[in-house]
C-alpha cells in the first residue's frame, strides 16, 4: 500500500488517507447573506465521497455587503464596520 492511501491522525482527528483537496473558489455560489449554498455543500460532499481525506474550503464573506473581493482579498477593519 502506498503511503498516500494510508490513514493519518492529526491533532486527534484521523483522516482515511493523505489526499488533500485545495480550495476551489466558486464565484456566485454563495447566497446574498454570505452563507454557503446547498450547491457548495453538494460539491464538497461529492469530493469527500470519492475518496479525498481532507477538504480545504474557500473563504466566505461574513457580511452580505462586503465580500473578499470588495476588500482586495484581505480582511480589514472597514470590511466589518
Amino acid at each position: 500500500m502506498h503511503i498516500v492511501s494510508t490513514p493519518i491522525t492529526i491533532n486527534g482527528h484521523t483522516l482515511k488517507n493523505r489526499l488533500t483537496m485545495a480550495p476551489t473558489v466558486k464565484f456566485g455560489w454563495g447566497g446574498p447573506d454570505g452563507l454557503l449554498s446547498d450547491r457548495h455543500v453538494a460539491h464538497y460532499k461529492k469530493r469527500a465521497a470519492h475518496g479525498v481525506g481532507l477538504l480545504c474550503v474557500e473563504a466566505t464573506s461574513a457580511l452580505a455587503a462586503k465580500t473578499e473581493y470588495d476588500v482586495g482579498g484581505k480582511i480589514s477593519a472597514s470590511a466589518v464596520t
